[in-house]
This record gives C-alpha cells, sequence and structure tokens, in this order.
C-alpha cells in the first residue's frame, strides 16, 4: 500500500490537510465521516446530502416529489465528506481515508470480513471452515429455477450436515425467486452463497439507484417483481444485503474459492486471501467488487481455448455469471454456469473430501473429470 500512496501523495498533499484559517492557518489532518450523495439541482447548483448508504432510497423520493433534480447520482456523485463537511470522490476518500489511517478490516458474524473505508463498506469477505468429512456442493446460476435446484437435492441425496454453495444469480428470469432466495439464506444448514451481478442489480436498485433499477427490471428483474409484488418487493433486500462479494471456504487445511463473475486479469500478481486486506480495497476501490462479480474475461478466453493462470491460494475457484453449454475447468477457474433461464440445466460440481471434482447437471447424468 505504501507504494501506491508515494504514486498519489504529490497529488494528495492539497486534499490531505484543512488550513484552518479559524485557528493560526494550522493544517488539520482530514477524516472520512460519512457517505454522501450528490445531485444536480434543476437550479444549477449542487445538493450533498450525507447518508448511511449510498442509493437512498428516500432521498430519491423526496426530491423526485419536490421536482428539484436534473440527475440522479452515479459515478462521481456517489461519494464521501470529511469532518468539514467538504465533498469528495470516491478516489480521493480513499487517499485521505488512508492518510488518516481509516483504511481497516472489521470481522463480523458468520465469519464475515468487510474491507472498510471510513466506516462505508467497499467488499465482502466471508471465510469459513467446514467439515472435512463431508462432500462440497457447489451450484451455478439459479434464476428462479427453483424446480431445478430441487432435483438435483433430491438425485444427489443432499443432506444438512453436508455443504451447499451457491455461486450468485439466485433471482430473475424465473418464477420461483423467492424459493430460490430462501434457499441460500444462511440460516439454512451449512449454506452459503456469494452475490451476483443480479444480486446487486436488484439491491442497488430497490435502494435508490435509477440506472440500477432500470437494469434490473430490463434482465429479468421485472419477474421478481411479477412474482413477489410492488408492495413486498422491499423484503428480498435483507435477503441479499448481507452476501458476500466473494467466498473462502476451509476443509481439511484446503481453501476453496468462490466468486460470480470471474478473477479479473487485474487481480492476476495477488492471492485469493489478498482480497481481505486494506491495501487491495485502495488500488481497486468499489471496482474491486463490481468486477468480481461481472468480470467475463475469464470465461471468454476459456471458450476461445486459451489457457487461463492459476488463481493463488485456492485448490479450485469456483464462478457463474456466463452461461456455458457444458461446465468448464481452465487453470484451477471453474465455470459452471450452464443457463438455467435458457436451457433449464443448472450444473453442480461436487468437492469429495479427498479432493476429487465432479459434476453432475439436470441434463446430463453424472459427469467426472
Amino acid at each position: 500500500m505504501e507504494s501506491v500512496v508515494k504514486q498519489t501523495s504529490k497529488q494528495a498533499e492539497d486534499i490531505l490537510y484543512e488550513i484552518a484559517h479559524w485557528d493560526n492557518n494550522q493544517k488539520i489532518q482530514r477524516r472520512i465521516v460519512s457517505a454522501a450523495n450528490r445531485y444536480q439541482l434543476k437550479s444549477g447548483k449542487t445538493l450533498v446530502i450525507p447518508c448511511v448508504r449510498h442509493y437512498s432510497r428516500e432521498h430519491h423520493l423526496i426530491l423526485d416529489n419536490l421536482d428539484l433534480i436534473s440527475r440522479h447520482v452515479a459515478d462521481d456523485d456517489q461519494g464521501f465528506i470529511d469532518q468539514f463537511s467538504n465533498y469528495w470522490t470516491r478516489k480521493e476518500a480513499l487517499i485521505i481515508a488512508t492518510n488518516a489511517g481509516q483504511i481497516n478490516t472489521v470481522r463480523e458474524e458468520l465469519s464475515r470480513r468487510y474491507v472498510i473505508l471510513g466506516g462505508f463498506i467497499l467488499m465482502k469477505y466471508q471465510k469459513v471452515e467446514v467439515d472435512a468429512n463431508e462432500r462440497i456442493y457447489v451450484f451455478g446460476d439459479l434464476h428462479g429455477q427453483y424446480d431445478l435446484v430441487r432435483g438435483i437435492f433430491t438425485e444427489l441425496g443432499i443432506q444438512d450436515k453436508e455443504t451447499k454453495v451457491f455461486v450468485g444469480d439466485s433471482v430473475d428470469r424465473g418464477d420461483e425467486n423467492l424459493k430460490c432466495l430462501e434457499l441460500i439464506q444462511p440460516h439454512n444448514p451449512n449454506t452459503y452463497a456469494v452475490m451476483g451481478n443480479h444480486e446487486d442489480l436488484a439491491l442497488q436498485g430497490l435502494l435508490g439507484n435509477k440506472d440500477y433499477f432500470h437494469c434490473w427490471l430490463g434482465n429479468g428483474g421485472q419477474d421478481t417483481v411479477d412474482e413477489i409484488g410492488w408492495d413486498d418487493i422491499d423484503s428480498i433486500i435483507p435477503m441479499i444485503e448481507h452476501l458476500p462479494h466473494a467466498l473462502e471456504i476451509v476443509r481439511g487445511g484446503k481453501s476453496y474459492g468462490f466468486t460470480h463473475g470471474g478473477w479479473p486479469p487485474s487481480l492476476s500478481a495477488y492471492s485469493f486471501q489478498e482480497l481481505q486486506n486494506g491495501y487491495v480495497a485502495h488500488q481497486f476501490g468499489d471496482n474491486l467488487s463490481h468486477n468480481l462479480m461481472w468480470d467475463r474475461s475469464g470465461a471468454k478466453d476459456t471458450t476461445r481455448g486459451i489457457k487461463l493462470k492459476s488463481v493463488k491460494g485456492v485448490e479450485y475457484i469456483f464462478h457463474g455469471h456466463s452461461v456455458m453449454r457444458r461446465h468448464a475447468i481452465n487453470g484451477n477457474r471453474v465455470y459452471i454456469d450452464t443457463g438455467s433461464f435458457c436451457y433449464s440445466n443448472i450444473t453442480c460440481a461436487v468437492i469429495e473430501p479427498n479432493g476429487d471434482l465432479w459434476f453432475y447437471s439436470n441434463k446430463e447424468d453424472v459427469m467426472e473429470d
């Protein structure tokens, strides 16, 4: 992290300190104290509203009703404020918070580690240790196809004591989205899941980001709304917002990684475990979690026959997101989204206690690799 700070130190010098004109022009170190949304008003002025999180639905509703806004928050309009009420973009806030020693990590329930910037969560990382004598079942994207995934549970005789992992996109494009969401909740025995781009679209959209909201509805979210209803759709927020962007499962001293989209080229120098470190978040900011959910580069290279480097720190890393007609392994990267909504086919990867890996899907017999 020191090298990153050095590279930006000259540029950052002007924003790291406030000159206290009221106190003999002393330099006071800035600190990030809150997230903030910045709105462009029709009058041409700018309105900054501090908030607990970005995408405040309440802010949008109030300002819409008052007919004041010419542009909603997006990109650099989702930032932070310091103790002097100055507004800073996320990139600037990262520099300020790093200088003030505010980049850190904290442990939460269920072994989650949140990468924090001044109290704002940049990325969620979860690490759990499971029974070394039990199988791990890893499911591709469900997309509301509850009957398909229950069929796999039945066919394979999956038990409560065994570990179940879902690689994201449990919702949208199907007609049993709520059942799929309920299936991935942590109150179910030995059940874990990561945040998919569809969960992220739903979450940010329901919290007030209009761009995300319209993108969500246009990419299968309308199916989820039609099933649950507008009056109750906010009930899915607490079912989604706890999901980590990266999951590490340790069994018998071996680690397995899980992200929805992939492992972007920008992370090629890092081990999986380094995702939870503050200096990685410092380098990539909120692009880190975004890329873990949305990256398709590895999947595209795999379909083109390009060999990928293995991700350091894990035996295998599992992804969904990019639909393939059959599961694929490239290096230690495993792609298991086989088109639940378009091919009626969910693939389940099974990791035996001895480390052997094999696959089962709705439309094929057991397939071994």
